[in-house]
């Protein structure tokens, strides 16, 4: 929910980590992560960062 509230905005690792009570560079957080990133619906698109992706957001999607 963080990511899709930041939208199209990315959010630091460290910030989303404490927004949905997680610790940053745990295994459970990072997994999750590599989880989301798997399936294609969020991306790293800088060092630390986190950004979801258009396919999360239909009519986003439907424009590309």
């Amino acid at each position: 929910m963080a990511l899709i509230a930041a939208y199209p905005n990315a959010l630091s690792r460290e910030t989303l980590a404490e927004l949905t009570n997680y610790t940053v560079n745990t295994g459970t957080f990072n997994n999750y992560l590599g989880s989301l990133r798997s399936l294609q619906l969020i991306d790293y698109p800088d060092k630390g960062a986190v950004i979801a992706l258009p396919v999360l957001f239909l009519e986003e999607a439907a424009r590309r």
